[in-house]
C-alpha cells in the first residue's frame, strides 16, 4: 500500500467520524462557538480528502495539476495556521464540563489531522516548490540590499519580499504555545508585584499605628 493511499483511508476514516458528529449534534450545538470551528476542520478535511481519493488510483501518485497542487497547499497551510484556535475551542468544551466527552473526542480528531496533514505536506513539499507555493532561498546566496530612495536620495527603509520568507507548518503552533506561556508568565508576575507592594503598605501603616 502506498502512503497516499494509507493517508487517505485514515484521512477518510476521520472524515466519517466528523461527518457522523456533524449530523447527531447540529441541532443541538450549532449555535455554539466552538462549532463554526468544528465546521472548518469538517470542511477541511473532506477538501483533502476529495483530492487525496484519485490520486491514489495512479500508478504515479503525484499532483499533475497545478490547480489542485495549489489548492491542497493552501488548505494544509491554512489549517496550521488555524490550528491552535481550534484546539483551545474544543478544549473550552472540555473545560465547561457539560460535554466533556464530545470535547476530548474532538481534541483527538485535532491531533490525528495534525498528524495526517504534516505526512501529507512532506510528501508533496518538492512538488510544492516546484509550483511556486513555496519559495525556498538557495544556499550560499548573497544578500543583496536593496533600499528605497526618493528624489533627495534619503533612504526610506529596506525592501523586504514576503515570498522569499518560508515558515514551517509546525512552527505556526510552536508561535502561539509559546506566546499564551508568556502572556502567563506576564500576568503571574504582575500579580506577585501587586501581592508585594501591598504587603509593604501593610507593613508601614503596622509601623505607624503600632
Amino acid at each position: 500500500m502506498s502512503l497516499v493511499v494509507d493517508k487517505y483511508i485514515q484521512l477518510h476514516q476521520e472524515y466519517r467520524i466528523l461527518h457522523l458528529l456533524n449530523h447527531r449534534n447540529k441541532n443541538q450545538h450549532r449555535v455554539a462557538t466552538w462549532w463554526k470551528w468544528f465546521n472548518m476542520l469538517r470542511r477541511s478535511v473532506g477538501d483533502v480528502v476529495e483530492i487525496l481519493q484519485p490520486l491514489g488510483r495512479r500508478k504515479n501518485q503525484k499532483l499533475k495539476d497545478k490547480k489542485d497542487g495549489r489548492f491542497l497547499y493552501r488548505t494544509l497551510h491554512k489549517f496550521f495556521q488555524m490550528e491552535s484556535k481550534l484546539y483551545y475551542s474544543f478544549n473550552n468544551i472540555i473545560k465547561l464540563g457539560q460535554f466533556i466527552t464530545l470535547g476530548v473526542v474532538l481534541v483527538g480528531i485535532l491531533g490525528r489531522v495534525h498528524s495526517i496533514y504534516h505526512e501529507i505536506f512532506e510528501l508533496y513539499k518538492e512538488q510544492f516548490i516546484s509550483m511556486g507555493c513555496l519559495r525556498v532561498p538557495k544556499k550560499n546566496a548573497q544578500i543583496e540590499e536593496a533600499h528605497v530612495t526618493n528624489n533627495d536620495n534619503e533612504e526610506l527603509g529596506e525592501l523586504i519580499n514576503d515570498a522569499d520568507v518560508l515558515i514551517e507548518p509546525s512552527a505556526l503552533l510552536k508561535q502561539d504555545v509559546i506566546l499564551s506561556k508568556n502572556i502567563k508568565n506576564e500576568s503571574k508576575s504582575s500579580k506577585d508585584k501587586k501581592k508585594k507592594k501591598k504587603k509593604k503598605k501593610g507593613s508601614a501603616i503596622d509601623d505607624l499605628f503600632g
